[in-house]
């Protein structure tokens, strides 16, 4: 973080790696992908799953070094707000999801980490364990925080346009979003 910047301050980490999930379904991916990792890696998990009802995710999520941003669904564009409630916990997001690249299309490279980085899920596991015990490898996946501000307003216009959507079913075609939303 440059002196600058001091509006970004890591939140006290009492935990490795967290999940959160509300809808538990052995068909999902994330389902065999998170009981092999925790076979290897200490996970707090919460949800009715779990029998650990959340009040305040956020405050769970900046708690964890390591965030599971498992999407329920893998598919080339689907990317929802498990990443970025994450990022603006101030967490590194592992992420299940898309590939690489379509990640890297909205956040900078060096601030998450990806399931599919990893040979197997040993292998990612063990390089939790790593940046839990080398602070400065781990603060690298901060260092982007140095170059760019997180903003979220984009991402709130954009769920805005899903509700009207739903709301007004009639079909148009919008070159440019924040025109159409904002007149």
């Amino acid at each position: 973080m440059t002196s600058d910047d001091k509006s970004f301050e890591l939140p006290k980490k009492d935990k490795l790696v967290c999940w959160v999930v509300s809808h538990w379904n052995v068909n999902h991916k994330r389902v065999p992908i998170f009981n092999e990792l925790n076979k290897h890696v200490k996970i707090d998990a919460f949800g009715r799953h779990f029998g650990k009802y959340v009040e305040d995710k956020a405050k769970i999520v900046s708690s964890c070094k390591f965030y599971l941003a498992f999407e329920n669904s893998i598919h080339q564009d689907y990317i929802t707000e498990k990443l970025y409630e994450t990022i603006r916990a101030g967490s590194v997001p592992v992420v299940l999801g898309p590939p690489r690249n379509n990640y890297e299309a909205s956040i900078p490279k060096d601030s998450f980490i990806h399931v599919d980085d990893f040979p197997s899920l040993k292998e990612l596991a063990d390089w939790l364990i790593f940046l839990d015990k080398n602070e400065t490898e781990y603060l690298k996946y901060f260092s982007w925080r140095s170059h760019y501000k997180l903003r979220t307003d984009s991402a709130s216009h954009a769920c805005q346009a899903c509700v009207y959507y739903q709301q007004n079913r009639e079909y148009r075609i919008f070159q440019n979003l924040n025109t159409w939303f904002w007149g």
